[in-house]
């Protein structure tokens, strides 16, 4: 079956940040700047959708903290695929809590990234690598992580 999706990448546009700039010799009052947010990237390839991490093999009752972590993560890939990123991050985050998995973290970082949560994205693919992933999965966040990076830049954005 070929994975695909069409439409919008987000429904809701975030609010503009004010910042306030410090005071200058030359101009001691501060300034408030607004800044744009962050634009969501284009909605995933078929590329990105193979790239989302199944569920690790759970073995234990229907209940154990790791069945319900992988039923959590099955339901955020299905909310991927129906471009409801928030949603998803939400069960992502749920089966990260759950149990500490790098796949868990890289969906996460998935789904943040589609939002435009660039900073937030970045700390989740750095949790990858903190959680003993394979070598497949450390490349593929990696791969993330100058996505990110590069789709920061191209909006002028800095992120760390």
């Amino acid at each position: 079956m070929a994975l695909g999706c069409s439409g919008p990448a987000a429904t809701t546009s975030p609010t503009p940040t004010t910042v306030t700039e410090p005071p200058t010799a030359a101009d001691p009052e501060p300034v408030a700047v607004e800044t744009p947010p962050p634009v969501p990237p284009a909605p995933m390839t078929d590329e990105d959708l193979r790239a989302i991490e199944p569920s690790p093999v759970v073995r234990g009752t229907p209940s154990s903290q790791a069945a319900i972590a992988a039923t959590a993560n099955e339901d955020g890939m299905r909310l991927m695929l129906a471009q409801s990123y928030a949603e998803a991050s939400t069960k992502f985050r749920d089966a990260l809590a759950r149990v500490p998995d790098g796949a868990y973290a890289y969906n996460l970082c998935s789904s943040l990234y589609q939002q435009g949560q660039f900073t937030k994205a970045l700390a989740a693919c750095d949790a990858v690598t903190k959680l003993s992933p394979s070598a497949a999965l450390e490349a593929r966040a990696s791969r993330m992580i100058r996505r990110i990076k590069d789709e920061a830049r191209a909006q002028n954005l800095v992120v760390p």
